[in-house]
């Protein structure tokens, strides 16, 4: 982690939740090549739960990623049935885009997983991203 992202993150706590997420969302926004080091911060810090929502709706809108690195930053922060009400929002239609989202995310899934009602969630997902 560079020396920025640690500036950012000990300034983030500062701020709360709230004011935090807004400047995530402000300063690393995801039309910017820069958006990951959003996604390398989410982590560090505490979240309110509408804040977790505000994050991951924002950062999982553009999905699916060729990389595992978001749904994990999520996984840490949100319970599992959360997170994929969220990412069942966004799945997309054509069918190479679900088989990459699904290669990257379902590991973290089932890795994060804590209870059979995460399972059983998972389990939906992966029913409409016809993997199962």
């Amino acid at each position: 982690m560079n020396n920025d992202i640690i500036k950012n993150i000990n300034a983030l706590r500062k701020m709360g939740s709230n004011k935090a997420a807004d400047w995530l969302i402000d300063q690393y926004s995801i039309e910017n090549q820069n958006w990951g080091e959003a996604i390398a911060i989410i982590p560090h810090l505490s979240w309110q739960r509408a804040d977790q929502i505000k994050l991951a709706s924002y950062y999982l809108k553009k999905i699916p990623y060729a990389t595992s690195k978001p749904y994990e930053a999520f996984a840490k922060i949100m319970k599992i049935q959360l997170l994929v009400k969220i990412l069942d929002k966004y799945i997309p239609s054509d069918v190479s885009g679900k088989k990459l989202l699904a290669y990257y995310l379902i590991g973290v899934l089932r890795n994060a997983a804590k209870t059979e009602e995460d399972t059983n969630a998972i389990d939906k997902l992966l029913d409409k991203l016809e993997t199962r």
